[in-house]
């Protein structure tokens, strides 16, 4: 497995067939089997996670081609707050990333674990009911579906200066 956070849940709204696919299994496995993402414009991936996460990471078979990429973040069952990456490559070569950078989103503190149930989008409710902190991508278009055989995101987490850890421990000089 790549260095990083496993995915706890990725779920993909078949809009076609009306239904979700659960896609964890292979979406978790360094290498494993490969399953489409994103087949048609209509399609929503969901990706689940026990913690809040900055950056994902794709192993893809086959690069995808898509135009406009959609991405939100969960602030409850049917409120998501769309935001844009610093960095998004994941979906459009054979590996690669989405990055995002918290602190800039619209209303990060709104980001939120819940049950995804009710989506608001679909006419079903995933057959999921742990609470995880989700991240959803749509697309506007698709001319190559990407075949996706592994994904992992890098925690979320906030770094210190040299000169921030001197002052919370109160020393005299820097070290």
């Amino acid at each position: 497995m790549p260095i990083g956070t496993p995915l706890t849940a990725v779920w993909l709204w078949y809009n076609s067939a009306s239904n979700y696919v659960n896609s964890t299994a292979e979406a978790a496995t360094d290498g494993g089997t490969a399953f489409e993402a994103l087949g048609q414009a209509a399609d929503f991936l969901y990706f689940g996670f026990s913690r809040r996460v900055d950056a994902l990471l794709f192993t893809l078979t086959v690069a995808g081609s898509y135009g406009a990429r959609t991405w939100a973040y969960g602030a409850a069952a049917a409120t998501w707050v769309t935001f844009q990456p610093v960095q998004e490559f994941g979906l459009n070569a054979t590996t690669g990333y989405m990055l995002w950078d918290p602190k800039q989103a619209a209303d990060v503190t709104a980001w939120a674990s819940f049950a995804l149930t009710n989506p608001g989008t679909h006419v079903a409710d995933p057959p999921d009911a742990v609470a995880r902190y989700w991240l959803r991508v749509s697309v506007a278009t698709v001319t190559t579906a990407a075949t996706v055989t592994s994904v992992v995101g890098r925690p979320y987490t906030s770094y210190a200066r040299a000169a921030d850890v001197q002052a919370q421990l109160q020393l005299a000089g820097a070290f």
